[in-house]
């Protein structure tokens, strides 16, 4: 049951970082365009710290895996279309499109194993294959919007821009 808990956590605290980018500085420079389309992007998913918070109480309060699941479906909705977001995004430098071709293939790696899990039965020994192979498609997922964080984090700091609170 914590497997579903961490999870949401992992997928959420990635777009919660990368869509509050506060881009204040002039955009004259085509890698903080960059920047700031990959967060505009993020942010139109809707996905905010407030509905964050709804969905983390929501799992610690969850009384079955079932009931996880469901709810971790729910955040799935916000975060299917962002790699088909993110990949139309026209962008300029290789900062933008190394950090994008992180955040939209994590994402979708993610969400893929996410899926594959969801169609398994976990308790069935028969899927244990399987089901190893949906967690190593989400961690590995998870590593690229690890490493998308990191040179995002990167980013702003050599363009000296802030993150909103």
């Amino acid at each position: 049951m914590k497997f579903w808990q961490n999870l949401g956590k992992n997928l959420s605290k990635a777009a919660l970082l990368l869509g509050s980018i506060a881009l204040l500085a002039a955009c004259s420079n085509p890698e903080v365009e960059d920047l700031k389309a990959i967060s505009e992007a993020v942010k139109a998913t809707g996905y905010s710290k407030e509905a964050n918070q709804k969905f983390q109480d929501r799992l610690m309060a969850a009384k079955s895996e079932e009931e996880q699941k469901a709810i971790v479906e729910e955040m799935l909705v916000f975060f299917r279309p962002l790699p088909e977001k993110l990949n139309a995004l026209n962008l300029q430098s290789e900062e933008g499109k190394a950090i994008r071709n992180n955040l939209s293939q994590g994402m979708g790696e993610m969400v893929a194993g996410i899926e594959k899990g969801f169609k398994l039965d976990a308790k069935d020994p028969n899927n244990a294959a399987a089901m190893m192979e949906a967690q190593k498609q989400m961690m590995s997922g998870q590593q690229k919007l690890m490493a998308a964080q990191t040179q995002l984090a990167a980013a702003a700091a050599k363009h000296k821009l802030k993150f909103e609170e």
